[in-house]
Parts: C-alpha cells; sequence; structure tokens
C-alpha cells in the first residue's frame, strides 16, 4: 500500500483546494477511492507520498508530523 496526497475542489468551489489522503495500492486505485468518498469533487493534482523513514532518520515521519487531515490550501 502507498500513501497518495490529493488536492481537489469541491462543491461549492470557491477557487480553493482541499487536500486529503488515501491508502492505495495505486494512483487509479487512489482516485477510485476518492471519488467514491466524494463524487462532485475535482482531483486538481496527486502525489505519492513516501514511506516514513524513507530519507532516514531525522525526517518528517507521521508520529512527528502535525495533524495531516483536511486542509484548506491558502
Amino acid at each position: 500500500m502507498n500513501q497518495y496526497l490529493i488536492r481537489a475542489y469541491t462543491a461549492p468551489n470557491d477557487g480553493r483546494a482541499r487536500t486529503f489522503y488515501a491508502l492505495a495500492n495505486d494512483h487509479e486505485d487512489a482516485a477510485v477511492q476518492f471519488h467514491t468518498r466524494q463524487p462532485h469533487a475535482i482531483i486538481r493534482d496527486m502525489w505519492q507520498l513516501v514511506p516514513p523513514g524513507y530519507f532516514g532518520t531525522g525526517t518528517f515521519s507521521p508520529d512527528r508530523d502535525r495533524d495531516l487531515s483536511i486542509q484548506e490550501d491558502q
């Protein structure tokens, strides 16, 4: 499983994208999962995140990052 960050426009569209996270086997599966939960949203971009510890110790990891739930872009 890979973790994906998805930025998407949701209704009502005020010009800002919301950020979501999904665990999936590939980017197509992540998109299907996302659209199942947000059927009217439009994906702006999607990024596959590297696993925690991929770059070694002292880097970001889910236990040390801030809350990575839904966030608004500025």
